[in-house]
């Protein structure tokens, strides 16, 4: 069943219920005003009733409008008992009409006839009554049928409204659930590469410690180094199991067979980007030194992820890859000129897994356009983030 919303109601100023409330308050004072200025002789009081009566069932136009519709048309008609023009009733008629259109953009299509009917049927009992000419009864039922019909049209227009305020709301959840659902891949998928950098350096240490063990007696510098080795390393491969344990979330990620890229393959694939048509130039700054397995990870996929953004979304552009090498952090920096393609390139589940490599990092991403059009990717990655 169609229903047409009905606004929240509120103290000041009035909506819903309480602006019916007060509208048919307002009408009745003034309706009882214009009847007691106008004048009916001895039947004065018994009008001015009538006609308050009639407008206080403003105040169930919305939640109850057939019922309003009858009892305001049902008092209407007594006014015939009294044998008076409705013609000087500028309030009395003024609010037929408005419970016309109210049961007409209220109610559902055989409510709002019932209610039509009811309304046609009392005008037509009072022109009737007051022996009005047969002229007078096309022109009240076109006036009836109208406003009913303007009801019924403004009924149409918020109900489309209502549906695509619920499409939209539903499109927006179905986004934020396939966001999260990429997020959650991008963590599972950095989880898992993180434990293949875990594993190897607690390889190192246990091929470190049988070293030291075999070297004591003979060589107890070479076993002190393989100790200092091993703690190094253990350090690392520590602070690498608690970035992991942070990102897994349900354990059902598997580790990767495949060798862990880092910031040495950055060139590789440039290259190959090149190859395939993107003209891209590749620079270092400052002295190279090395990095966290998950420092030089999350630069290589940086790049992977931008420079595939670059041509996805803005073509064959020119295209800028930059390590920026500083004593406590790595700066990757990605930039292309104005895109000849289609899409926005700060769009998609792309960059929010660039995001989370980052965060895993403990560093900082800046995505956006430039002063020159062209589009930036800044990553810092500090060095040292336990």
């Amino acid at each position: 069943m169609e229903t047409v919303p009905i606004p929240p109601t509120r103290w000041w100023p009035p909506s819903g219920v309480a602006a019916d409330c007060v509208l048919a308050g307002c009408v009745a004072l003034l309706s009882a005003i214009e009847i007691f200025v106008h004048g009916f002789g001895h039947s004065t009081p018994v009008v001015a009733l009538l006609g308050v009566v009639v407008a206080l069932t403003l105040a169930w136009r919305r939640t109850r409008p057939l019922p309003a519709v009858a009892a305001g048309m049902g008092a209407f008609s007594l006014l015939a008992v009294v044998d008076v023009t409705t013609n000087d009733l500028t309030g009395v008629i003024a609010t037929l009409l408005i419970l016309v259109y109210s049961v007409g953009m209220g109610e559902r299509l055989r409510p709002a006839l019932a209610g039509l009917v009811i309304a046609v049927v009392a005008v037509g009992v009072l022109i009737l009554a007051a022996g009005s000419g047969v002229g007078d009864y096309p022109w009240a039922a076109l006036l009836l049928g109208g406003t009913w019909g303007l009801g019924r049209a403004m009924r149409g227009r918020l109900l489309e409204v209502s549906r695509l305020a619920e499409a939209t709301a539903r499109a927006r959840l179905e986004r934020e659930h396939e966001a999260a659902s990429a997020v959650a891949e991008e963590r599972n998928r950095i989880a898992r590469e993180l434990h293949d950098i875990v594993s190897h350096g607690l390889s190192v240490m246990v091929v470190q410690a049988a070293a030291a063990e075999a070297a004591v007696p003979d060589a107890p510098g070479d076993a002190v180094q393989s100790l200092r080795s091993i703690q190094e390393v253990g350090r690392d491969a520590q602070a690498e199991m608690v970035r992991m344990l942070g990102l897994l979330r349900d354990g059902r990620g598997e580790g990767s067979l495949s060798p862990v890229p880092g910031v040495d393959e950055i060139a590789g694939l440039v290259e190959r980007v090149r190859a395939a048509g993107l003209p891209v130039v590749f620079a270092v700054e400052g002295e190279a030194h090395p990095l966290p397995g998950s420092v030089g990870l999350t630069a290589y996929r940086i790049v992977q992820e931008a420079l595939t953004n670059v041509r996805r979304h803005a073509g064959a552009v020119d295209t800028c890859v930059r390590l920026t090498y500083s004593p406590g952090s790595l700066r990757v920096t990605t930039w292309n000129a104005p895109g000849t393609a289609s899409g926005d390139a700060g769009a998609g589940h792309g960059i929010m897994g660039m995001r989370e490599r980052v965060a895993s990092c403990g560093g900082r991403l800046s995505v956006a356009p430039d002063e020159r059009g062209g589009f930036e990717v800044v990553a810092e990655l500090p060095l040292d983030a336990r």
